[in-house]
């Protein structure tokens, strides 16, 4: 597998990285595909696939919902649902009916970090995306019957999610694990907030953030690089430059005391969830703890389900979850309880086995194959052009770094040591949260 992976590195890094000011193209370095930064700010990323005849356009922002005040949250998703609704060139529904006649498909996803714009199309009318994605970056329409219209599906959205115990009760760990810090902002924003939104207040967000110099284009396809980067410099060149967005303040937080949760709610049977403060995903320690991650709940072979499901029966299901996030945030460590098994016994029994992590070390083999298993994932998902734009995009905001041989460089230096480090360094009291979430019966 590694000779594999080597090998296919080998044949997809090797591109130019330029640097443009004010239209002049300097080398710099070679990499994973062409980078580039336009006067303006906008750095830009392409990478040639001639695989078929399909372009991804993903226009990535440097913003989430951690760039939001504590308390005035729902302002980033309340904008990505206002790109949709028409800019200075495109109606309301244009952008769709548009992109669907060609015979493509657009879409938006908003994270903690970070928020994009996708649309994929045929190669022959790729630069269709470059069009609508130059005229809503500073020119998004904000009509005030629309505004007031799609705040009101922004609050039945949220309403919706009330309908869902195990989301409602995820957000509540959240916001207890990291309370008073900016990822406790809630993804989709509290619902007082959102349905105090103003106009004023949320077009204030949009153009504070919404900038080029504060946004990463990425382009791949079956494209041809220079002639790429000129039309993207027809587009979005003219677009001045605008102020630098506020710095998040409190980011690099630490939890110095260990907190618990109890919900109740019409749910089947009872669930733990037990938080850590984890490390930021691209650093030396947060690739140790994505294979550790790996190893707990990955398959049911998986160190977590081998003892705790199947060869002590005391839950239904283990799983684990360590975000990919910019700065320290979490892992989530989460079971479904058996009937008839004692609650503090099973709360005991998974600490333990967290705690077993501290003083025996992973076998090699676990760890290799958890290698394995990430870089096979990793590979596979490069055969998909938006898996590709979306990768190297998020790498870029993550780790000031689109070369994929980085991330698994980093995957790849882990030893069982490492992981050893990290479970004694972030699997202690004072950094974790229990959270229980119990039948209304019970």
């Amino acid at each position: 597998m590694r000779d594999k992976i080597s090998s296919w590195l080998q044949r997809t890094t090797s591109f130019v990285v330029l640097v443009i000011c004010f239209l002049s193209f300097t080398t710099v370095a070679e990499g994973q595909g062409q980078r580039a930064v336009l006067a303006n700010g906008l750095t830009v990323l392409i990478k040639e696939n001639h695989t078929l005849p399909i372009v991804t356009t993903m226009l990535f922002y440097k913003f989430g919902s951690r760039n939001e005040p504590l308390g005035d949250s729902g302002r980033a998703h309340m904008t990505e649902h206002m790109m949709f609704k028409g800019s200075r060139q495109y109606g309301k529904g244009e952008m769709d009916a548009i992109v669907r006649k060609a015979g493509g498909w657009l879409d938006a996803k908003i994270t903690m970090d970070f928020t994009s714009y996708s649309i994929n199309l045929p190669a022959k009318e790729w630069t269709t995306a470059l069009a609508i994605e130059a005229d809503r970056l500073r020119d998004c329409n904000f009509e005030p019957t629309a505004f007031e219209a799609e705040k009101k599906v922004v609050v039945e959205e949220g309403k919706m999610r009330l309908d869902l115990p195990f989301v409602v009760f995820k957000d509540k760990l959240k916001q207890v694990a990291c309370q008073g810090q900016p990822y406790s902002n809630l993804l989709f924003g509290h619902l007082e907030d959102v349905a105090a939104f103003s106009l004023t207040s949320v077009k204030k967000f949009y153009d504070l953030y919404y900038q080029p110099n504060n946004a990463v284009l990425v382009v791949v396809g079956d494209i041809q690089s220079s002639k790429a980067l000129r039309q993207i410099t027809k587009f979005f060149g003219p677009i001045p430059r605008g102020p630098t967005p506020p710095p998040i303040t409190n980011k690099n937080w630490e939890q110095k005391q260990s907190r618990k949760l109890e919900s109740r709610a019409d749910v089947p049977y009872s669930i733990i969830e037990i938080t850590f403060q984890a490390p930021a995903c691209r650093s030396q320690d947060g690739y140790a703890m994505r294979l550790l991650n790996h190893v707990l709940t990955n398959g049911k072979c998986s160190l977590l389900n081998k003892k705790l499901v199947i060869e002590q029966p005391y839950f239904h299901e283990v799983f684990s979850d360590y975000p990919e996030t910019m700065a320290p945030y979490l892992i989530f460590v989460a079971a479904e309880l058996k009937t008839g098994v004692k609650r503090t016994k099973a709360e005991q029994i998974l600490l333990q086995e967290l705690e077993n992590l501290k003083t025996v070390p992973l076998a090699d083999q676990e760890i290799e194959q958890a290698k394995n298993q990430i870089e096979a994932e990793f590979v596979f998902l490069q055969e998909n052009i938006q898996s590709q734009a979306n990768f190297i995009g998020q790498s870029e905001l993550l780790s000031a770094s689109a070369d994929p041989s980085h991330y698994l460089q980093g995957i790849e230096a882990v030893t069982s040591q490492d992981i050893q480090r990290v479970a004694q360094k972030y699997f202690i009291n004072q950094r974790r949260t229990i959270g229980w979430l119990l039948p209304d019966s019970e």
